[in-house]
């Protein structure tokens, strides 16, 4: 090979290398995002109380320029624009009682800090009437379609007397409280 082509490729790997430890001014979602949900019921109303990250939810929603914002700002994003984070979750976050799909209100919405992370706190309110003999299931979309395919959620539940743990993935959508057995809690963590 000659000298000018082997000074050439160098040329063009530092190149590249050089391109690749710059930072870049925009930054792409996190593919890696992760919510929390707590499930609960009390009196004919299954209380579901997710926790996502507010710069993914302002990726799906607009809220402003969330990055700039401070805590107080942020509850204040969410809570203008509740209507559009109600719209979202009310396609990405059905919940069916003996296979038939209830519609939610949110009752409480605000910012938690876990960390150096700002979460977005939603509770939804569902109401069942006899609750206790409904055969109960959790469609869980958010986040998986349309911006973070690697989106997780740990649920936590606690339904009359059954209680425990699952994570909801992008390929495990779907919970059935009826369904869980403690070998499919521990294969899907």
């Amino acid at each position: 090979m000659k000298p000018s082509v082997t000074i050439c490729f160098a040329a063009i790997f530092l190149m590249t290398l050089i391109m690749n430890l710059i930072p870049s001014s925009v930054q792409a979602h996190t593919d890696n995002s992760e919510g929390k949900s707590k499930i609960t019921a009390e009196a004919g109303v299954l209380h579901y109380e997710l926790s996502v990250d507010v710069l993914e939810l302002g990726r799906i929603v607009d809220l402003g320029n969330l990055p700039e914002m401070q805590k107080d700002e942020l509850s204040d994003a969410l809570h203008s624009n509740q209507t559009l984070i109600e719209d979202y979750l009310s396609t990405n976050l059905e919940i069916f009682a003996d296979e038939m799909k209830t519609s939610g209100e949110v009752s409480n919405i605000g910012i938690e800090q876990q960390g150096e992370m700002n979460y977005a706190r939603i509770r939804i309110d569902f109401p069942i009437s006899e609750l206790s003999t409904k055969a109960l299931e959790v469609r869980y979309n958010i986040f998986f379609d349309d911006n973070d395919r690697l989106h997780r959620n740990i649920v936590h539940y606690e339904i009359g007397d059954k209680s425990g743990e699952c994570i909801l993935t992008s390929t495990e959508r779907t919970f059935h409280l009826d369904k869980g057995t403690l070998f499919g809690q521990v294969k899907s963590f």
